[in-house]
């Protein structure tokens, strides 16, 4: 069987986790649609998560910390400590680049207050771009935790942020796009990174200061569609989805109908899924935050009304940028 970029199959994923031995603090441990795994160390809980950082190789440090932070954040913790990983190839990067790695995770970590305590560099034979990957550690309050698996049928579910953000910043690096936008266009989309950003922590904070979210999930490989299918394996329901309801930026948009994408279906750090009780909905006044489905029961699949028809939302095992960019 030949692997396709992107996350292994969930059946197959599922079954390399099963049987693995857990100390009896761990309160998460791994499983599909789990962005971190959780410690009980008593008077709170540790939050643990690692990501690597594989579709961008311009600004790589600033992205390593952004999805790990966001890892943490859906979990209702605050990000505190971090290690890094570098893995150099053996040609086509000199010191200057990898000092800009650095200067970048410098940047991001300062921002967030989060303390860069231990890594590993090293110049790997057998690679052709770099490769970094991170583990963030946070901290949460034995009342503030978010599980992954607390959604259950009735809740409401919101969006925060704007889908494919990240995608739009990567595709206008890696492509030459002055055919179809202005240069001040493609400036922008560039920076998109870090306006309107792939950091959703402050999300996070906002919307815990109105709500008590069931459970929050960060769109990341296989974006928003892709997302909520995970919510529903780890919670074990079903979601009724407005798809014309989530926000799309509309220079994605643009981009999604040039290159044949569904903004549904790319990598979208920088926006945020959550589940809270229909009393809640009311109180919540966050920027750039929407309404966009229910959470069912199981039975009722996750499935999307578009344009007044109901059908199965789509999965994107496969990141569609890892399409447009091949």
């Amino acid at each position: 069987m030949k692997l396709k970029p992107g996350k292994l199959p969930p059946e197959f994923l599922n079954d390399l986790i099963q049987g693995l031995v857990l100390h009896r603090e761990v309160t998460i441990g791994p499983g599909i649609g789990f962005d971190s795994a959780v410690i009980d160390l008593g008077d709170k809980f540790l939050v643990v998560t690692s990501d690597p950082i594989t579709f961008v190789a311009e600004d790589i440090g600033y992205y390593t910390v952004a999805v790990n932070i966001n890892d943490v954040a859906v979990t209702g913790a605050e990000p505190a400590f971090m290690t890094l990983t570098v893995l150099i190839p053996e040609k086509g990067m000199d010191l200057s680049g990898i000092k800009k790695v650095f200067e970048d995770v410098r940047e991001v970590a300062s921002e967030y207050g989060i303390s860069i305590v231990g890594g590993h560099t090293e110049v790997s034979p057998g690679i052709e771009n770099i490769v970094t990957s991170a583990t963030m550690i946070g901290f949460a309050d034995k009342d503030e935790l978010v599980r992954q698996d607390g959604a259950r049928p009735g809740d409401i579910v919101v969006m925060a942020g704007f889908a494919g953000v990240e995608a739009t910043s990567i595709i206008a690096r890696e492509l030459d796009l002055r055919k179809y936008f202005t240069e001040d266009e493609i400036s922008e989309m560039k920076n998109f990174y870090k306006n309107p950003g792939i950091v959703i922590l402050e999300r996070v904070r906002c919307l815990k200061r109105y709500a008590r979210p069931t459970a929050m999930h960060d769109p990341t490989e296989g974006g928003v569609a892709q997302a909520i299918h995970e919510l529903a394996v780890a919670s074990d329901v079903g979601f009724l989805i407005e798809s014309d309801r989530i926000p799309v930026h509309p220079y994605t948009t643009r981009l999604s109908q040039i290159l044949d994408f569904d903004p549904l279906g790319i990598i979208s750090s920088g926006s945020l899924i959550a589940t809270v009780k229909p009393e809640d909905v009311s109180r919540i006044h966050c920027p750039d935050t929407w309404i966009i489905g229910k959470v069912v029961d199981k039975s009722g699949g996750v499935k999307m009304i578009h344009g007044g028809k109901v059908t199965e939302l789509p999965e994107y095992p496969q990141d569609e940028i890892t399409r447009i960019l091949d």
